[in-house]
Parts: structure tokens; C-alpha cells; sequence
């Protein structure tokens, strides 16, 4: 899968903020969900602490899911970059469900009705910062 510049210079952003090796994957949220890499990505889970603390790097529009489930707590980071949306999240098998709520939190076209459809019980708290 070949990747326009815009996705290019946010996934160089990302990687230079994460030198670390923190997160295996960026997503591109739109009608559908185009991961990078392509290949695989390792399932391990990022500490909150130190995902959430990328959220004073980023400019503009963005929101922090934290979401718990049997295997503890994670958070996902989505942000808009040039009028798109990336999810920088800590495993690839992101759940369908937070996938559908950053696509409400961010298209707004959506009736309420259908927004309401996407609220999942795993998801503990979704805040705009």
C-alpha cells in the first residue's frame, strides 16, 4: 500500500516523537482504516502515562481515548493533519468500536441517533483536550 506525503510527514512526525520503539502503528481514519505499517504490527499495550504525555506535542484538534478491558488500561491518541484523521494507537486490532467513535468525534455529519450507536461500555472515558 503506497501512502500519500501528508501520511508520510505524520508518520515521521510519530516516529520521531517515538524514538522509543512506544507505538507499532499509526492509522488513517476514513471511510475506511489504512494502517502503517502494513505488515503486522506487534500487539503489546503502551503505559498510559507515557502515551497520554504526547498529547502536549500535538497542535490542533485532537482527543484521548482511555479506554479498560480485561487486559488493563490503554489509551488511543487521535489528531486531525491537514484535514485528516490519524489514530496513533498502541496495537494494531484496535477495536471497531473506538475506531467508530473517533469517526464520530471528528465527522460530524452523522445524526446523534447513530453517534449514540457507537458508545461502547470498554470505553471508560473519551474527552476533548
Amino acid at each position: 500500500m503506497i501512502f500519500d506525503e501528508k501520511f508520510a510527514e505524520v508518520v515521521s512526525f510519530i516516529s520521531e516523537l517515538l524514538s522509543g520503539g512506544l507505538v507499532e502503528c499509526v492509522a488513517r481514519i476514513g471511510r475506511t482504516t489504512s494502517f502503517y505499517p502494513s505488515k503486522e504490527c506487534i500487539d503489546r499495550f503502551v503505559p498510559l502515562d507515557q502515551l497520554v504525555s504526547l498529547v502536549d506535542r500535538l497542535s490542533g484538534e485532537h482527543v484521548v481515548i482511555r479506554i479498560m478491558n480485561e487486559t488493563g488500561e490503554y489509551a488511543v491518541i487521535a489528531f486531525k493533519h491537514h484535514g485528516e484523521v490519524f489514530v496513533i494507537v498502541p496495537r494494531k486490532n484496535m477495536d471497531r468500536e473506538v475506531i467508530s467513535l473517533i469517526r464520530s468525534f471528528f465527522y460530524k455529519r452523522q445524526s446523534r441517533r447513530e453517534q449514540r450507536n457507537y458508545i461502547n461500555p470498554k470505553i471508560r472515558t473519551a474527552s476533548k483536550c
